[in-house]
């Protein structure tokens, strides 16, 4: 992960909102009923991230370099989408940016909840390298992102699920599991995986088929995790012995 190219002055002095896009990309995108106008005096801005292995990244990467630019404070949340919705139609957000994905920039755009970047100040977006179906009406690409299968090391007596079938396989890999929740939706490709779909054959999503693999597994699916270090939180603890994670975001 790293700094898009956008200027941070143009970023702090007004920009309607900066976010990421495409199927599994990270997404940041300013609301436009912060009533935070005391931002710039107060030297704080307030920004809402995935939190674990992800959010440290960007404390180094961004957060940390910006503020030694501009002498702004970063401070970060990790609401739920549910709850950042929710303070946004009740006009009172606690925060000023949020890092999504693109599922919820698209429900946050329908539900009037984003708004409208103004590119005329953001003008060496067109020169970052940014691919331009990420450069979208309320966000800007920043970054993309996986998700992938972990497991615990002495789980399985030696050993080592290797695909989504071996995840799926409840008789030779026993125990319980953890899928990823309203965070984002990429568990219905793993099912179809699992059930033998080739993975150039995956779209358009056979929805109907996906859910009957869950049933598969439903009674051993322990939790439905929401932030990004809750699998690795899980799998340390032994509440799981498997998880969907994003890359780096468990140390088992």
């Amino acid at each position: 992960m790293g700094d898009v190219g956008i200027d941070r002055r143009a970023f702090l002095s007004g920009v309607g909102g900066i976010a990421a896009g495409a199927a599994a990309a990270s997404l940041t995108a300013c609301d436009s009923h912060t009533g935070r106008s005391s931002t710039k005096s107060s030297k704080l801005l307030v920004v809402r991230d995935f939190g674990g292995s992800y959010g440290e990244a960007n404390r180094k990467a961004i957060y940390d370099p910006f503020t030694k630019e501009t002498g702004v404070r970063i401070n970060v949340v990790n609401f739920s989408d549910t709850q950042i919705l929710a303070q946004i139609k009740e006009g009172r957000p606690r925060f000023d940016v949020m890092d999504i994905d693109m599922s919820n920039l698209v429900r946050f755009e329908h539900a009037g909840a984003s708004e409208e970047l103004d590119y005329g100040r953001l003008k060496n977006t067109r020169n970052a390298g940014i691919a331009e179906s990420l450069l979208t009406l309320n966000g800007v690409g920043k970054s993309y992102w996986a998700s992938v299968l972990a497991y615990g090391a002495d789980a399985f007596d030696g050993r080592k699920p290797t695909s989504w079938a071996d995840f799926w396989n409840l008789g030779t890999f026993r125990g319980r599991r953890a899928l990823q929740g309203t965070v984002d939706w990429p568990e219905l490709e793993f099912a179809l995986l699992a059930d033998g779909v080739p993975l150039d054959g995956l779209y358009p999503l056979d929805v109907n088929r996906a859910f009957k693999v869950f049933d598969e597994i439903r009674d051993s699916v322990r939790t439905f995790w929401e932030y990004g270090a809750e699998p690795g939180e899980l799998l340390a603890r032994n509440r799981v012995v498997a998880s969907s994670t994003w890359p780096a975001a468990s140390r088992t």
